[in-house]
């Protein structure tokens, strides 16, 4: 999902949320996964998450990292191993 649409959302933009609802819908129509680019905020997360984005990426989950730093994070939770 393009960051820019995303940002939007914060602000209630009308058009934002129709645009991430409908490439969230089409692509659901072709068994397709989305993932919401630049979730920075709890109203982001909360928006994309209501639309039904299941995963996301941005500043709200974590800073970037170097992979062997986010592997070291990760393999206490099961996530990776």
């Amino acid at each position: 999902m393009d960051r820019s649409f995303v940002s939007r959302l914060d602000a209630g933009d009308a058009r934002a949320y129709a645009t991430v609802e409908m490439v969230n819908r089409l692509a659901g129509a072709f068994d397709l996964a989305v993932v919401a680019e630049g979730v920075e905020t709890g109203a982001q997360h909360a928006a994309v998450t209501a639309i039904g984005c299941r995963q996301g990426q941005g500043w709200r989950y974590g800073r970037p990292a170097a992979l062997p730093a986010l592997l070291s994070t990760l393999a206490p939770t099961g996530v990776v191993r």
